[in-house]
């Protein structure tokens, strides 16, 4: 059985405990948890609130979404480039914020980035941020394609970058 609810404005689907959105794209832990929550709250409150239906036709197989690895990969040359033409030198570090403003004064990873924060129903400026920190994330976990091009280190309590000394 389906259960539909309206939050914000928007329509959604619970199909065996797991929440889609309109699209049929199954909606992140957040939100789902808060569908959860005013489903509770429709399905307990007196009158028929909560929409219970069975559709006619078989119901639409959700979109798999996309992790964020595979979602995130494509900015990451984009970074190791700000990274690279930013401390040309050497001798500089670049910083996770100044890493996210670069990449958003880029037109072709902004573009990227609006596409990605469109398909997670986020912000642009919430989804630069967090590619930044996903790039940290397999940096510190030694999965980084660009562990031997930078040195990381922290700089006034932030994470930042510059590119390896070389031993020549």
């Amino acid at each position: 059985m389906d259960d539909t609810i309206e939050l914000d404005r928007k329509k959604y689907r619970r199909t065996q405990g797991q929440w889609y959105d309109e699209h049929g794209i199954s909606v992140p832990a957040t939100l789902s948890r808060r569908l959860d929550q005013e489903w509770r709250r429709q399905s307990s409150a007196p009158g028929p609130q909560a929409v219970t239906h069975r559709p006619q036709t078989a119901p639409k197989k959700p979109a798999r979404r996309q992790s964020r690895d595979s979602l995130y990969k494509p900015v990451y040359p984009f970074i190791a480039e700000i990274i690279r033409q930013t401390v040309p030198k050497k001798q500089a570090w670049i910083n996770h914020r100044e890493i996210v403003a670069a990449l958003s004064r880029r037109p072709e990873a902004r573009s990227l980035i609006a596409e990605i924060a469109g398909i997670q129903g986020k912000s642009a400026a919430w989804t630069a941020d967090n590619i930044v920190r996903w790039f940290s994330a397999h940096y510190t976990q030694g999965q980084s394609a660009y562990q031997d091009d930078f040195e990381r280190q922290r700089v006034d309590g932030v994470w930042a970058y510059r590119p390896r000394m070389s031993n020549a």
